[in-house]
């Protein structure tokens, strides 16, 4: 277990072997998205039940069929589990259309119940926009009192060794700022750029070269899921590190899927100079992303940025047999759970 608290957010990161040792058994609100993705599923069989339900259907259903197996069985998950389900259908890629959907029905789930929720979100397949948007929102607007945010470590492809290669989305990356994460910029400062690094480098160094940053640091996932994913994403972005000079000096180094060490490690390095203005730029882990958008959630000079695809890519990945819950608590909210 790793715990960590920042001003009035709390968090506790638990991993496991079985889902079922991670959620309690009652809920006010689940979130779930399908995927081609099967990490989508591992939330199917677990024993849980809350007031209402919000699964999410991508437009972009691949060529496959993974999606015509793995929506029945979402959508039968939320039915069976909850009294009252929303389902939504709309692109990944549409980002404010998308949001408004979940965030009103959002709303009118916190309406229903009467006080701040308690949520449970499937992190695992649904993109890092939406999973920070509703972190940040909930927890500004009162709205959600405690989030967990479930996850399932993945055991991914074997890297293409083509830094140009469209690995899992597709196009070139557009950054924009996340709802309720766009900080208070002073523009008479320098830009930096603290970056979540995965495994599409290229895309990752266009993203950050066209902003045209003053400095950039790298939070970067080690230990990886896997023993050898260190490296792989070290030679995936080694533009990216030899054009801003990335040494340890100007690297984060923090667990790959555990969100709350990453948090605390953000915290702790203190990055940011009197002189910048903090960007954080999502482009690595969810599990990292999680924690950029903690950390801004209580540090007002800090902007957090999701690099939005052209599209996704139709990728089998399976979940590796690890997985972890991070149990978010906005401490301000005394009447939340009772």
């Amino acid at each position: 277990m790793s715990t960590f608290r920042h001003a009035h957010v709390c968090g506790e990161g638990h991993s496991a072997t079985s889902p079922n040792e991670l959620v309690h058994s009652t809920y006010d609100l689940i979130v779930m998205t399908a995927s081609w993705d099967s990490r989508c599923l591992c939330l199917c069989d677990v024993d849980v039940t809350a007031n209402e339900g919000i699964g999410v259907f991508f437009a972009n259903r691949g060529t496959l069929g993974l999606r015509d197996k793995h929506d029945p069985q979402v959508q039968r998950f939320l039915e069976e589990s909850c009294s009252h389900t929303r389902f939504i259908e709309r692109e990944s890629e549409d980002l404010v259309g998308l949001w408004q959907q979940m965030w009103v029905a959002t709303w009118e789930s916190y309406v229903n119940v009467g006080r701040p929720l308690d949520v449970l979100l499937d992190l695992s397949t649904c993109p890092r926009y939406y999973a920070m948007a509703f972190l940040a929102r909930g927890f500004r607007d009162g709205i959600v009192g405690r989030l967990t945010c479930f996850y399932a470590e993945g055991r991914y492809p074997p890297d293409p060794q083509e830094m140009a290669v469209d690995q899992f989305t597709a196009g070139k990356w557009e950054t924009c700022s996340v709802p309720g994460l766009a900080g208070t910029a002073d523009p008479g400062k320098k830009r930096l750029y603290v970056v979540s690094v995965g495994f599409e480098g290229s895309k990752t160094f266009r993203a950050v070269s066209s902003d045209d940053p003053d400095r950039v640091v790298v939070l970067f996932p080690e230990p990886g899921v896997d023993p050898s994913y260190p490296t792989r994403t070290k030679e995936n972005n080694r533009l990216l590190f030899a054009e801003y000079g990335i040494g340890n000096d100007l690297m984060v180094k923090a667990p790959a899927g555990d969100a709350i060490k990453a948090w605390e490690a953000l915290a702790e390095s203190d990055v940011a100079a009197d002189d910048e203005n903090p960007f954080y730029l999502c482009c690595g882990t969810k599990p990292h992303s999680l924690a950029m958008a903690l950390h801004a959630l209580v540090a007002d000079r800090t902007t957090v940025l999701y690099a939005k695809p052209a599209g996704h890519k139709e990728v089998e990945i399976e979940p590796s047999g690890v997985y972890w819950s991070y149990v978010l608590e906005d401490m301000a909210l005394p009447e939340a759970h009772q």
